[in-house]
């Protein structure tokens, strides 16, 4: 799950992709007429004859981003097969608009998950704030900004993932999807500095000295889910009881609710059900349909408030720990899908 493998046919998926079968029945593009119900089991959700029956339409889908995950992954050193699976825990590759929780793109970006990379990601907040507020008003720093302001860039960070589009083939702006790929990546960057920032807040060591590369990434994937004041609190509380930064250990002092769920969205994500095999690729021959949909909402819930919540360690500047991918402040923010960012952060 922390592999980045070097060509994009070796990039596994697990998941059955109900959602996504059901997402492309809803759009006309899979014939289900031999199945009950048409295919669908609820009118998200296919059936398994509707998940049969989309199968071919569903791989050719899915792994038409992959080679734009591998080119992010070797910019960024966020690992590659990492964002696949969190693509397909969030999403499943359905990129548009999930108005029941006000998330967006692939790795359903929320006004809290904006919140993260506008703060912790100063050079990527450095280069978007100009496209949306006056460059004097940035200046002062995304937190000091007023209010009113900050709103409007977090929504503008959220509508700039999303690839929901009426008037495209299949309601999804593919380039747009491809293209929330690396602002995605950077917000993983972002949470991994907060991370760092939390752990050295409670033991005033480097993150790197503290934990291991793997449960540093299920600590980012716990702040990313759940928001940061769930990691804050279990990690101080597992500092105060003198407990070894473990995954094992910190979790028994994550709090009941949304803070326990992040504990079955990290186990999804590092460990993908099913029988681990490459997808197979899309073929020349095989186009995919570009029959016009309507655009159906995503499904996967995600907390946009945390117990805790206002429970903020304060963002300083911190050196790159040898061990765990910072910002890099030179770091250039992608305007649109032909510009392409030029920051490296990679694991060592």
């Amino acid at each position: 799950w922390l592999s980045s493998p070097d060509h994009p046919d070796a990039l596994i998926s697990t998941q059955p992709y109900y959602y996504l079968a059901g997402s492309l029945i809803n759009q006309g593009l899979v014939d289900t007429q031999d199945c009950p119900n048409g295919g669908l089991e609820s009118i998200n959700y296919a059936n398994q004859c509707g998940l049969e029956a989309a199968r071919p339409l569903i791989d050719q889908w899915q792994n038409q981003f992959n080679s734009e995950i591998i080119r992010v992954a070797n910019e960024t050193g966020i690992p590659a097969q990492l964002m696949k699976n969190i693509f397909s825990r969030e999403s499943q590759f359905w990129p548009g608009f999930s108005s029941n929780y006000n998330e967006a793109g692939l790795g359903h970006l929320s006004d809290m998950g904006a919140d993260t990379v506008l703060l912790w990601n100063p050079s990527f907040f450095s280069q978007f704030c100009p496209l949306i507020l006056d460059s004097s008003v940035c200046q002062r720093g995304f937190g000091n900004l007023d209010l009113a302001e900050q709103e409007m860039l977090r929504g503008a960070l959220v509508q700039k993932v999303n690839a929901a589009c009426p008037e495209c083939p299949m309601g999804i702006d593919l380039s747009q999807a491809n293209f929330s790929i690396s602002i995605f990546a950077r917000s993983l960057l972002a949470n991994c500095e907060q991370v760092s920032q939390i752990i050295y807040n409670a033991t005033r060591q480097e993150a790197g000295e503290a934990s291991t590369y793997e449960d540093l990434w299920r600590f980012t994937l716990v702040n990313y889910n759940a928001g940061p004041g769930c990691l804050t609190n279990a990690i101080q509380q597992a500092t105060n009881a003198r407990y070894a930064l473990t995954w094992e250990n910190v979790i028994q002092f994550l709090e009941p609710g949304i803070c326990q769920t992040s504990i079955d969205y990290v186990n999804d994500i590092t460990y993908m059900p099913g029988i681990a095999t490459p997808t197979p690729v899309p073929t020349a021959d095989q186009p995919l349909p570009t029959q016009q949909p309507t655009v159906t909402s995503t499904p996967t819930s995600m907390p946009t408030s945390t117990p805790g919540s206002d429970v903020q360690p304060t963002p300083t500047p911190t050196s790159t720990i040898s061990d765990y991918p910072a910002p890099d402040p030179t770091a250039t923010v992608p305007v649109n899908p032909t510009q392409q960012p030029t920051d490296t952060n990679p694991y060592p």
